[in-house]
């Protein structure tokens, strides 16, 4: 458990890093496909550690305090669909394609796949 919860801080603070790079080191007019790609790949990692580390934290919250292993991987699952759903209302965003309509679709999509992992149970 400590190690995956590392692995995933560790996977924040590189991904922060390489986006922070890609966000003040590159002129924001360049539409480059490897940059774009590259700035897109970072904000989900840096997106899906990041939610990943505050659902553990909310969920350890939840049951007074005890760090419990079952935490983890449900928190990982969360934090990758937080960081994809936003990441990928931002692609259509920058695409020009983004409504009100796509978003809620996205939106829906990403709770109806989490409830349907919860209610695997």
């Amino acid at each position: 458990m400590k190690k995956i919860l590392t692995s995933v801080r560790s996977a924040l603070i590189g991904s922060l890093i390489i986006f922070s790079l890609i966000v003040f080191g590159f002129p924001p007019n360049t539409n480059d496909r490897l940059l774009m790609s590259s700035f897109f790949a970072s904000l989900f990692l840096v997106a899906s550690s990041g939610a990943t580390l505050i659902v553990y934290r909310i969920r350890v919250a939840q049951s007074n305090k005890e760090m419990v292993l079952g935490s983890v991987m449900p928190s990982i699952r969360s934090g990758l669909l937080i960081g994809g759903g936003i990441t990928f209302i931002l692609v259509l965003n920058t695409l020009q394609i983004l409504t009100v309509w796509n978003a809620l679709l996205a939106l829906s999509i990403l709770f109806l796949v989490e409830l349907f992992f919860r209610a695997g149970k």
